[in-house]
C-alpha cells in the first residue's frame, strides 16, 4: 500500500503544528480578544447590507474601498496598503515571496510561534535572538545578527506576544539601516501601546508593517488584516495573496466599524486602564512576577508553582488562560488577557487560590495557625491572623477579605452569619446558576470586627441571588453547611 505521506516534506513532517487545545470556558482570557463586544446597532447594520447583497456572487477581487479606508487610518498611501483574510495571511504571503531553502530569518525569541513554524515550511533558517534578562529587546543583539547572518528578513513583534515589549521608532529605523534585508514589524497590538513605526516607511523602502482587526478592532471572528509597505513590494507581495481572499462580509464589518472608530478608541482606552489596574493588582500578589506590557495582556511567571498545575486550578474554577511554559525562557509561565472588571477579578480570585491551595516545589505545604486572642489586620502582617478569630491559613489570608477560602470557611462555622447578614458574589457565575444562587461558588466577603458578614461590594453591581444558603434552603441564618462550603473550599 502507498504511503501518501513520503509526499510531504520532511522538513514539515518533524514540525510540530500551531495548535491550541479546543476548551471553552466561562471567562475565556486565553487568545487576547477584545472582551467588549461591539454594538448591536453596528452588527445590525452591517446585516442590513449583507442581506442588500447577492450571497452567490464573489467579493471584490480588490476590495478598493477597504483599501482607502485603511490608508486613511493608517496615514499611508493606498497603492501601499494590502488587504488579507487576517494578518497571519500577510505573514504567509510576504514569507512565500522572500523565503526559500537556506534564507535565514531573524527572529527574536520567546515570540508569536508562527514565523518561525512558517519559515521552516518553506526551507528557511530561522535565527533565532534571546530576549534580554528582563525579557526585553536587545536592538544590539538583533542588529548583529542581521549583519553577521546576512538575513533576508527580520520579523519584530512589537508588542511582543507574549512579553508585552516594544521596540522604540529609533531602534527600529536603526535596524532598517543596519543590513539590508526586509524588518517587518508586526503591530497587532498597537492600539493598545499608542505608538507606531509608519512613519518611517517613507524614509525606508525595507519597512514592512503588519496590523491586525482581531484584537483592538473586536473582529477576531471575521479574519481581517492589512500590511503597509513600499508600492513597490506591496505588488510583489500581491502575487503571493489568493483571490477573492476577503468575504465581502468581514469587508462590511472592518469599514463599519472604522466609519465609527470612536467605539474602538474608547474600548482601548478602556482596556488600557483594566490592564494597568490589573498589572497592580498582580503585583500585590506573593508568588508571581509581573513583567510590564503595553498590550492587552500581561505575562506572569510563578516563582515556586508548577505552571500547568495553576492553569488547570483556574480552568477548573471557569477561567481559561495560556500556558506559554512550552516557549523558550518561560518555563514558568503563564499569560492572560486583559478582561472586563469582572473577568480580571475572576482571575485574581483564581490565582489567590491556586497559590494558596497548592504546595509549592519547595515547601512542604500550608501550615495551619490559631488566631491569637488580639486582632490584627493582615494588610501589614501578613503572617498573622485577619480580623476575627479561628483557624487560618497564613499562606492563604494576605488580606482583610479573604475570597472563598478555608479560613473563610471555618470561622464561618465557628461563628455563624448574623440574622439578616448577606453576600454579594463577585464577579457574577450566571452559567453556574443552581438553587443556591447565581454565583455562590465565587461568593466574597469580610469578616469584620464584630465577628458579622457584611456585603462586600461585587465591581458588577450584580448580587447572588438569595442573601444565604444553608443544605436545608435559603436562609438568612444559621451555620453554612454543604453546599456552599463544599463549594466555596473547592472552587
Amino acid at each position: 500500500m502507498t504511503d501518501p505521506l513520503r509526499h510531504v516534506k520532511p522538513a514539515v513532517r518533524a514540525l510540530k503544528p500551531y495548535t491550541l487545545a479546543a476548551r471553552q470556558a466561562p471567562i475565556k482570557i486565553n487568545q487576547n480578544e477584545n472582551p467588549f463586544e461591539l454594538p448591536d446597532a453596528m452588527k445590525r447594520r452591517v446585516l442590513e447590507r449583507a442581506l442588500a447583497r447577492p450571497w452567490g456572487r464573489y467579493p471584490e477581487f480588490d476590495p478598493r474601498e477597504l483599501t482607502a479606508a485603511l490608508a486613511q487610518l493608517a496615514g499611508w498611501r493606498p497603492d501601499g496598503v494590502l488587504a488579507g483574510n487576517g494578518s497571519n495571511e500577510l505573514i504567509e504571503a510576504l514569507l512565500l515571496v522572500t523565503v526559500g531553502p537556506g534564507t535565514r530569518v531573524v527572529i527574536p525569541e520567546p515570540t508569536f510561534t508562527l514565523y518561525a513554524l512558517l519559515t521552516s515550511i518553506l526551507g528557511g533558517e530561522s535565527v533565532r535572538v534571546s530576549l534580554g534578562p528582563d525579557l526585553e529587546y536587545d536592538v544590539d543583539t538583533i542588529a548583529q545578527a542581521r549583519r553577521q547572518r546576512e538575513a533576508a528578513v527580520t520579523i519584530v513583534c512589537s508588542p511582543n506576544n507574549p512579553t508585552g515589549g516594544t521596540l522604540s521608532r529609533d531602534e527600529v529605523a536603526r535596524l532598517c539601516v543596519e543590513g539590508d534585508g526586509l524588518v517587518v514589524i508586526d503591530e497587532a497590538y498597537h492600539e493598545f501601546s499608542g505608538e507606531s513605526v509608519v512613519p518611517l516607511l517613507a524614509e525606508h523602502e525595507n519597512l514592512v508593517v503588519l496590523r491586525t482587526f482581531s484584537k483592538a478592532m473586536s473582529l477576531a471572528g471575521l479574519r481581517v488584516g492589512y500590511l503597509l509597505a513600499s508600492p513597490a513590494l506591496v505588488r510583489e507581495i500581491d502575487k503571493a495573496r489568493l483571490p477573492y481572499n476577503i468575504n465581502f462580509f468581514s469587508q462590511m464589518a472592518a469599514l463599519a466599524v472604522l466609519e465609527e472608530r470612536g467605539e474602538m478608541e474608547s474600548s482601548v482606552a478602556r482596556l488600557r486602564r483594566l490592564r494597568d489596574a490589573l498589572f497592580a493588582d498582580l503585583q500585590r500578589l506573593r508568588g508571581i512576577r509581573a513583567y510590564p506590557s503595553r498590550a492587552n495582556f500581561i505575562l506572569i511567571e510563578l516563582e515556586d508553582r508548577e505552571p500547568r498545575a495553576v492553569f488547570e486550578s483556574l480552568y477548573a474554577a471557569g477561567v481559561l488562560v495560556r500556558d506559554v511554559s512550552t516557549y523558550p525562557r518561560l518555563g514558568r509561565c503563564l499569560r492572560v488577557s486583559v478582561g472586563t472588571e469582572a473577568e480580571n477579578e475572576a482571575l485574581l480570585a483564581g490565582l489567590r487560590r491556586a497559590l494558596g491551595e497548592m504546595p509549592a516545589r519547595a515547601a512542604a505545604g500550608a501550615r495551619e495557625e490559631r488566631c491569637p486572642n488580639a486582632e490584627s489586620d493582615v494588610r501589614t502582617e501578613p503572617r498573622r491572623c485577619a480580623r476575627g478569630k479561628g483557624a487560618w491559613s497564613a499562606r492563604r489570608a494576605r488580606r482583610t477579605s479573604v475570597s472563598s477560602s478555608i479560613w473563610t470557611a471555618r470561622a464561618a462555622r465557628r461563628s455563624p452569619p448574623a440574622s439578616g447578614s448577606s453576600i454579594t458574589c463577585s464577579p457574577p457565575w450566571p452559567s453556574m446558576a443552581t438553587s443556591i444562587s447565581t454565583c455562590v461558588a465565587r461568593a466574597t466577603c469580610t469578616w469584620t470586627r464584630t465577628t458579622r458578614w457584611r456585603t462586600s461590594a461585587s465591581r458588577s453591581g450584580r448580587p447572588c441571588a438569595k442573601p444565604w444558603a444553608t443544605s436545608a434552603g435559603s436562609g438568612a441564618s444559621g451555620t453554612p453547611t454543604s453546599p456552599w462550603t463544599r463549594r466555596s473550599r473547592a472552587a
